[in-house]
């Protein structure tokens, strides 16, 4: 007859769980190779021998009941931890749904402004339009200088863009559908939520995006005070970022060109003065250009261009006046100059398109 219990040490059977004398399993031998079993050395079943016969052992109703007890008891810690687990996991289950672009906190509509609302409609409206003919190839999304490029200022015919279009169509004519989405006052933060809301480049078939935008971020944190003007810069680069981010994510055989904000003067200050560099938002621009060049470099469908040199006079202490008379917006010259510098750079991104 077998006198030996179950669970001790030399049996090679694994102990019940519910057995008192279970300590823990470590990573020992018990001379076949099998992990051993440490048992409680008080447990008198692992030092006597059991005066019972196999038979009054296994029918014996403490041990069923004990047998019950611990496979019930074993059962609930496993549901138990089975719905903790999933409970932990059912979150991290959703975040892996394809995740649906959101407007982020700081995208901020202008719907108060005059114009902007109608402005917005219009450019939605040429983009769906574009949608359902050829699409279009290049898009160039920003502020007041490219809105200029539309021939208007706000939304309405300005005397100061009125060159604008023909400038554009003589320098982008040989791009299939290219058009501009700029609006004057804008903030990265307008433009982002205008791209979330119908003016992203989705379904266009689109070549290149450039974006110049940034320097009414600058300029409002300058009505803070200048101190404000830098901290503020570091906003700006990350957003234009995410615009480009988001940009490409809506079109993804599309590059897109993160144009370098444009050197600009104190247009407070006197007509001498306002164009005298360094200026109290030169080492904000510098900020963000460098910037954007750091992080374009290490993207493959995104690029940084500089079109800053054709506004400065030889020595760089200046802006010049024939290409940016308020020290701020380019003229009609100043369009032309900054027409050129975007196009020489598609032109090195696109070498084979015409130029």
């Amino acid at each position: 007859m077998n006198t030996r219990r179950h669970g001790c040490p030399d049996s090679d059977e694994e102990p019940l769980l519910h057995h008192e004398g279970i300590s823990r399993k470590r990573g020992g031998s018990n001379g076949s190779g099998s992990p051993t079993i440490a048992m409680n050395s008080e447990d008198p079943s692992c030092s006597q021998p059991e005066q019972h016969g196999k038979e009054a052992e296994e029918h014996s109703p403490l041990a069923f009941a004990g047998q019950f007890s611990a496979t019930v008891l074993m059962g609930l810690v496993l549901l138990y931890m089975l719905a903790y687990s999933h409970s932990n996991s059912k979150f991290d289950y959703f975040e892996e749904e394809p995740q649906q672009q959101q407007i982020p906190d700081w995208a901020k509509s202008r719907l108060d402004s005059p114009g902007w609302v109608e402005q917005h409609d219009r450019f939605i409206a040429e983009i769906n339009a574009a949608r359902e003919e050829e699409g279009m190839q290049l898009l160039l999304y920003g502020d007041a200088t490219f809105e200029m490029l539309r021939g208007s200022l706000d939304g309405e015919p300005n005397e100061r863009a009125e060159e604008g279009p023909a400038i554009f169509s003589s320098y982008f004519s040989s791009w299939n559908a290219a058009s501009v989405f700029g609006m004057a006052g804008d903030s990265t933060r307008n433009l982002m939520w205008r791209l979330e809301n119908g003016e992203a480049p989705v379904a266009l078939s689109s070549q290149a995006c450039l974006v110049l935008s940034g320097a009414a971020d600058l300029t409002y944190a300058s009505f803070k005070g200048e101190e404000h003007i830098l901290p503020a810069a570091n906003g700006t680069a990350r957003r234009l970022q995410h615009i480009a981010d988001y940009l490409l994510s809506t079109a993804p055989e599309s590059h897109i060109v993160l144009v370098g904000l444009l050197p600009r003067g104190d247009h407070t200050l006197d007509p001498q003065e306002a164009m005298r560099l360094p200026s109290r938002y030169s080492e904000g621009t510098e900020f963000v250009n460098t910037a954007l060049e750091q992080f374009a470099s290490e993207q493959r469908q995104i690029s940084y261009l500089d079109c800053s040199e054709p506004f400065l006079t030889a020595n760089g202490t200046l802006i010049r006046r024939d290409a940016m008379p308020d020290a701020q917006h380019p003229n009609a010259h100043g369009l032309s100059m900054l027409a050129a510098c975007l196009r020489a750079g598609l032109q090195d991104i696109f070498p084979g398109h015409e130029r």
